[in-house]
């Protein structure tokens, strides 16, 4: 892994070169831009993907500044043109009407179908609370896609086998794991990223099926079953949601 700051279109820039299959783009609630991009793709592209996010990423900074300000303000509503996170890639969002309330990828863009009744004012509190459900759901539904597939091939990696996966919004937590059923949940949100974060939180909740605590014992163990955890879990601090 390879890790450098630039400055891009007057936006200070972590670029990062390491294992992962596509480029990743993420803005912390701190105000750092950070980007992932694979071994084989030159640093002139990544450094092109970025220009061309850069009105996105001025906006997603201009937000986080408020976190700072005595007198907070009302969030921006979520509207067409809102740019958000696909298995790490950026996607424009669409909302147009429907019979139903639905999200696919078409292209570059995730488009959410609503009823008219939700179209008429996307800035009522009802409206936004029907965009970020279907969201959540596409992302869940994506979610369980993926799910056996990765799940059989970290459970073989470790030789534990979790009784059931969940799938769900988390406050604070990427995942958890009840030891005494052997259940793990997993937050919807890491569909936002590239598959990696995934796997590395499904090896971190099999790995406390051995160790309960996180301590010398537990990530000795997990760097067996996921070798990349410290840089995988790097990339997952300081995360924001698309639509928080």
């Amino acid at each position: 892994m390879t890790t450098k700051t630039v400055q891009i279109a007057g936006i200070s820039v972590q670029l990062t070169r390491k294992a992962v299959k596509n480029i990743n783009l993420r803005v912390s609630r701190e105000g750092r831009v950070n980007v992932s991009y694979p071994w084989h793709t030159s640093e002139a592209t990544a450094i092109s993907f970025v220009e061309s996010k850069s009105d996105w990423i001025r906006a997603a900074l201009s937000r986080t500044s408020l976190l700072g300000e005595k007198e907070p303000q009302a969030p921006t509503p979520i509207a067409s043109g809102h740019t958000v996170s696909v298995w790490g890639h950026p996607y424009n969002l669409r909302i147009i009407h429907g019979s139903k309330r639905t999200a696919r990828i078409f292209e570059h863009d995730v488009i959410i179908t609503l009823p008219n009744r939700y179209l008429n004012d996307l800035s009522t509190e009802t409206s936004q609370r029907a965009i970020h459900k279907t969201f959540d759901e596409f992302l869940a539904q994506e979610m369980r896609a993926v799910l056996p597939e990765l799940t059989t091939a970290m459970e073989t990696k470790a030789q534990k086998h979790a009784s059931q996966y969940r799938v769900r919004r988390m406050k604070s937590r990427w995942g958890s794991c009840n030891t005494s059923t052997s259940a793990i949940t997993l937050n919807l949100e890491l569909a936002e990223h590239d598959k990696e974060a995934l796997k590395y939180v499904i090896a971190h909740e099999l790995t406390h099926l051995y160790v309960r605590g996180h301590n010398r014992k537990f990530y000795a163990l997990l760097a067996t079953f996921y070798p990349n955890w410290k840089e995988v879990r790097a990339s997952l601090k300081g995360a924001r949601p698309s639509l928080r």
